[in-house]
């Protein structure tokens, strides 16, 4: 009964399936068809590793696949000529993208969530933490694509910097996580927040929102496994 739900599931993508996990995997990982494929674009040609430490299962790792029902099912791109390394279990949703430039690597933590509408633009290092979820039309960039000179014609920066997002983050539709960003554990990042620099050292548990983004709420956290709202309908 599993194996016809999941050939009703995924017949038209298995060729690609299967392909890019004996491509991209040992023999004794891609047998278990760890990641598995939806109307995914492919480009680029470089690494993708599964942390050793992680224990191995079919569909641990989901990209493509529709999790927001007002998104079209336009499945995913993933375009890396440097290095993306899983950390454990992933979900990269409907009309998701992934761009990794030569040279440059991106980490995702275990339980990573991306929902829909996503972009994450790697020219150099991005490292997302444990258990993160990203709200739908959210951006994470480390560069600016492009530099600055100040009036004598100097570079003012190099225009692409590090990426570190702490474990147990919740960043809502519509933020966009720039170079230079470092948040802490148990952080939450309001709709539309425009984040730049550390902000370690306000301490875990921490609402940030706006932009530039500041510090909204102290003592505050996202609790994965309890925080669906309780719809009710009220009648007369």
């Amino acid at each position: 009964m599993k194996l016809i739900k999941f050939l009703q599931r995924y017949l038209m993508d298995l060729p690609k399936i299967i392909w890019f996990n004996f491509k991209h995997f040992p023999l004794k990982v891609a047998i278990k068809l760890p990641v598995l494929l939806h109307k995914t674009e492919l480009m680029g040609g470089g690494k993708f590793i599964i942390d050793s430490s992680t224990p191995i299962r079919t569909g641990m790792i989901r990209i493509g696949h529709r999790h927001v029902s007002h998104f079209r099912d336009t499945g995913a791109i993933l375009d890396n000529k440097g290095t993306i390394i899983f950390k454990g279990t992933c979900r990269l949703g409907n009309s998701c993208a992934v761009s990794v430039g030569k040279n440059a690597e991106l980490v995702m933590g275990d339980g990573f969530c991306a929902t829909a509408d996503v972009r994450v633009v790697c020219r150099k290092h991005i490292h997302i933490g444990r258990d993160v979820l990203v709200g739908w039309s959210a951006i994470i960039m480390d560069t600016n694509f492009h530099r600055l000179k100040d009036k004598n014609g100097v570079f003012t920066d190099d225009g692409y910097s590090d990426v570190n997002i702490g474990n147990d983050n919740w960043i809502a539709s519509g933020c966009k996580i720039m170079q230079d960003t470092k948040t802490p554990a148990n952080a939450v990042i309001a709709a539309n927040a425009v984040l730049n620099r550390d902000y370690t050292d306000w301490g875990r548990y921490i609402l940030i929102g706006g932009a530039p983004a500041k510090l909204l709420k102290k003592d505050i956290y996202w609790d994965r496994s309890d925080d669906l709202p309780l719809y009710c309908l009220v009648t007369k």
